[in-house]
């Protein structure tokens, strides 16, 4: 798991029921997971039936693992799985030659106003400027369209984690 990530997660509690997760959840499965997710981001598909299971498995063990009511807890569950799908974006990044941890910066210097325009789609001259700030990133590798859809999962993914844990409460 990134240091970032970590950091992030420890800052807001939320590393016990990822943590949790990790455990519970084979490694075969989360290896699955990732792959799925990856192949999802990269085929611009909506995750293949065989990700969806493994999706709603990592949920059940979030819903097992959050302490509390015993209900199943939607906050953890998304936790969960946005954060296996950063990581294993962060990873699609890395072999592909982009920092993750430059991404994570640009993220955290990026106004609200842009992250909430993004994650809502919305094509602005706010959110554009924000993607090529993105894009210039990944360096020569800007124009590989697998970079940008990476470089687009990982963003949504990272800024998703973000809000949620701003939403603790």
């Amino acid at each position: 798991m990134s240091v970032m990530l970590m950091a992030a997660m420890l800052a807001t509690g939320d590393a016990n029921v990822v943590r949790c997760v990790a455990t519970k959840m084979p490694k075969a499965d989360m290896a699955r997971l990732q792959q799925g997710m990856i192949v999802g981001v990269l085929e611009g598909k909506k995750p293949a039936p065989a990700t969806e299971a493994l999706v709603r498995k990592a949920r059940a063990h979030a819903a097992a693992c959050q302490p509390g009511t015993g209900k199943a807890d939607t906050r953890a569950g998304e936790i969960v799985v946005t954060s296996i799908a950063v990581e294993a974006l962060a990873s699609g990044l890395s072999a592909k030659g982009v920092d993750p941890i430059a991404v994570n910066r640009r993220l955290s210097q990026t106004p609200p106003a842009v992250l909430n325009a993004f994650l809502a789609r919305k094509q602005t001259a706010q959110v554009d400027s924000f993607m090529s700030g993105m894009m210039n990133l990944a360096g020569a590798q800007k124009g590989d369209t697998r970079v940008q859809r990476l470089m687009g999962g990982y963003a949504y993914n990272a800024a998703t984690l973000a809000r949620l844990f701003a939403a603790k409460g």
